[in-house]
């Protein structure tokens, strides 16, 4: 559309605000400096002029405030077994156990082999069978990894 950009946040932290194309992407997403080319607006540092905004906003139904968070997936699944194991144990009786404090920490095994066809830690029983800690029965021990 070839609008012209008006820059509105001074990140130089000059008088001379000029819109510069070669320091665009050093700007771009600052949260540091004042606002310029903002009308009453102008001079506040961006926390203060969000604030602004919102009180200005808010009572004429235009903005309201909002907490956004960027929670982001974490494929614990694909840690495979190099990361540090999770010490659980899983007991068809009693449920998931904590693995008791005098067998901390949980070791990998060394002679691990992967194969690239999922975590190598389900195809060693030699680890993740176990016995449950409360009952005493057969139980097998969590093979994730963070």
């Amino acid at each position: 559309f070839n609008l012209p950009i008006k820059q509105v946040i001074d990140a130089k932290g000059t008088d001379d605000a000029e819109y510069s194309a070669t320091e665009w992407q050093e700007w771009y997403g600052s949260k540091e400096g004042k606002l310029v080319n903002s009308g009453e607006f102008d001079g506040l540092e961006f926390q203060a002029a969000f604030d602004a905004f919102l009180a200005k906003l808010e009572p004429q139904g235009l903005a309201n405030s909002k907490v956004q968070f960027r929670l982001r997936d974490w494929g614990v699944s694909r840690q495979r077994y190099w990361g540090c194991p999770i010490p659980m144990i899983n007991c068809d009786t009693c449920g998931q156990v904590t693995v008791p404090e005098d067998q901390l920490p949980v070791v990998l095994p060394t002679d691990v082999v992967p194969d690239g066809s999922g975590n190598p830690l389900n195809k060693m029983p030699e680890f993740f069978e176990t016995k449950c800690p409360c009952c005493g029965g057969d139980a097998r021990r969590e093979t994730d990894t963070l």
